[in-house]
């Protein structure tokens, strides 16, 4: 009957298998570490890179809206005509929704928000205004006159926050988006 003891070929297995296993675990683990921190870089340069292409947006919906507040104090006064167009309202609608989910910056939100609620606030104003053309009023004019005077300090409100407020907040957060320039082998920082 053959013995069972272990020979010195059979040992030639055990001795490089303990070490060789514990370098393939701290290899793997190590890997693991490395395709995290490589992930979640990418998934916070395209969470910036959202966030800056949201924000440029609404800087443009600021500017097209204040064109159109422009265009609402030259026509008001006149008293001429109602106003037959609204605030262009929609895109904050779309966009502020996702920027707040991926933005930190509540001041910059709330005013954004706080400009596109004036914006839907005017529209009301102009909406019933328009309404009122409609009905047999002694006393149209001064009605007109009055939601008019209302819609001029709504106006104004709206031009401080779009030209004094707004822009230096989206401009400052935008170049805190802005990639920084790194050499080649920046990108194993991280």
């Amino acid at each position: 009957m053959p013995s069972l003891s272990l020979t010195a070929e059979g040992s030639t297995f055990w001795e490089p298998f303990w070490p060789a296993l514990v370098a393939t675990l701290i290899g793997a683990f190590v890997g693991f570490l490395l395709a995290l921190r490589v992930d979640r870089a990418r998934e916070r340069r395209m969470r910036e890179a959202e966030e800056a292409a949201l924000l440029g947006a609404a800087r443009d919906a600021v500017e097209a809206n204040l064109t159109l507040c422009a265009q609402l104090k030259v026509r008001l006064p006149q008293a001429l005509h109602v106003p037959t167009f609204e605030m262009d309202v929609g895109l904050l609608d779309v966009i502020l929704p996702r920027l707040a989910e991926l933005s930190l910056e509540a001041g910059l939100l709330q005013e954004l928000n706080n400009f596109r609620y004036q914006l839907h606030h005017v529209n009301r104003k102009l909406d019933h205004m328009l309404a009122l053309t409609r009905l047999p009023l002694t006393n149209l004019a001064t009605e007109l006159a009055e939601i008019a005077g209302s819609i001029t300090g709504t106006i104004a409100a709206l031009e401080g926050s779009g030209q004094q407020i707004l822009p230096p907040m989206l401009d400052g957060r935008l170049k805190a988006l802005e990639p920084p320039w790194l050499p080649w082998w920046g990108f194993w920082g991280g």
